[in-house]
Formats: C-alpha cells, structure tokens, sequence
C-alpha cells in the first residue's frame, strides 16, 4: 500500500494554483532577500504576501524539511513547488532557489580571477582571508563552550580522559 503524492494529499479545492514561472519569481525573491536566513524570508513570504500555505502548513513542511537530508528550506522549496504545481513546480522553485546564488558564485570566481592577482586588490583579499579566519575561530569557541558544558553533564565512568577540554576559572 502506497502513500499519495503531497499533492494528492490535499483536496483540489484547498490547493494553491501557481504557475512554475510564479514559483521561480518566488523562491528568486526568497533566496535574494535571505542572505543569512532563509526560513524568515520564505515564511514572510508563503505564508504571509503569497498566502500560499497556512503556518501549520508551513511549520510541518519546514519540520519535515529538517528530517530530510538536506537543507532544510531547499527541502522545503521542492516540497512547495510540487504541492503547488507538480514536478515542473518542483524543478522551477529549486532553479529560482539555487539559480542565482550558483550565479553569484560563478561571477565572483570569475572577478577574482581576472582581477586577483592585482596589487589594489590584494589587500582587501588579504583582509576578506583575516575576517574569514576570526569568525571561524570565533564560532570555534563558542561550540567549544557550548560542548564543554554537555560534556561536563556526562558522567564519567572511569578516571582516563576521553575529550581535551579547557576548564573555566568560574567553574
């Protein structure tokens, strides 16, 4: 016994109507807008301006979203596009949510490769490399306090060390 398709799960009545050039105007304005955050752009979005699909909808497509492998809105993404206009739908949401980020990429490679190599532009690369390293260092530490709290809830069994971990003054 199978399950039906998302978009069989739904009655036809309750159904969104959208077109898959609509889908991809869409998750295009998600995926540019959410630098740093998708959920709160698509959510903005579907359910709020488009009213596409409810918040229980949404929250229970993001939550399956999180169970697949996978990001969880590009997940998301597949599951809206096909729900509202089959596999065409699907394919469309995913071009318009990955399209331009893999073009933005694409283009900055190549800037980098034609202009790379200048003396003006060294520096600011030199720069860029700094802060990259920081902010990982910096997220770095704060997993490192984050596991060295659920590291310290875990009872010990024996006396050998399993895990180096940098002990707080405060503790």
């Amino acid at each position: 016994m199978s399950t039906p398709p998302l978009s069989d799960a739904m009655p036809a009545a309750h159904r969104p109507h959208v077109t898959a050039w609509a889908l991809f105007l869409t998750f295009s304005k998600i995926t540019l807008s959410g630098f740093g955050g998708m959920v709160f752009w698509a959510r903005r979005v579907l359910v709020e301006r488009r009213r596409w699909l409810t918040e229980q909808e949404f929250v229970d497509l993001l939550a399956l979203g999180q169970l697949l492998p996978g990001p969880n809105v590009l997940n998301m993404t597949v599951m809206v596009g096909y729900r509202c206009a089959g596999w065409a739908g699907a394919a469309a949401a995913v071009t318009g949510f990955l399209g331009w980020p893999c073009l933005l990429v694409l283009a900055l490679g190549m800037l980098h490769q034609r202009y790379g190599t200048l003396p003006l532009v060294q520096p600011a690369l030199t720069g860029m490399a700094a802060i990259a390293l920081v902010r990982f260092a910096a997220n770095s530490w704060v997993v490192l306090l984050v596991s060295h709290h659920l590291v310290r809830q875990i009872p010990v069994v024996d006396e050998t060390p399993h895990l180096v971990v940098v002990e707080r003054e405060d503790a």
